[in-house]
């Protein structure tokens, strides 16, 4: 949910021309977002850079040390209880 935000904050109703003082810095914030979005996917998909983005591999290690933190996120996202737990029920049905 947060990758297309940073990708085209303009379809969420945000404008880098309104948050930019000067209009020469708005490619380069935007370039900025895509490069932030690049690291997040990364950390998500929980794997280093690759020859596509040689540039960003000297983050590798920063991916690679959250790995583990990123798996615990997504486990805790994940990990959603019964719906008798989260309503308080007691079940009317014993299968």
């Amino acid at each position: 949910y947060v990758l297309p935000i940073l990708v085209t904050p303009e379809n969420y109703g945000i404008s880098i021309d309104h948050i930019v003082d000067d209009e020469s810095h708005v490619s380069r914030v935007r370039d900025n977002l895509l490069q932030v979005a690049k690291v997040l996917n990364q950390l998500v998909l929980m794997r280093p850079f690759n020859t596509e983005n040689v540039y960003l591999q000297p983050l590798n290690p920063f991916v690679e040390e959250f790995v583990e933190g990123v798996r615990n996120i997504l486990k805790d996202l994940i990990d959603v209880g019964t719906i008798e737990e989260a309503y308080q029920m007691k079940s009317a049905y014993h299968d």
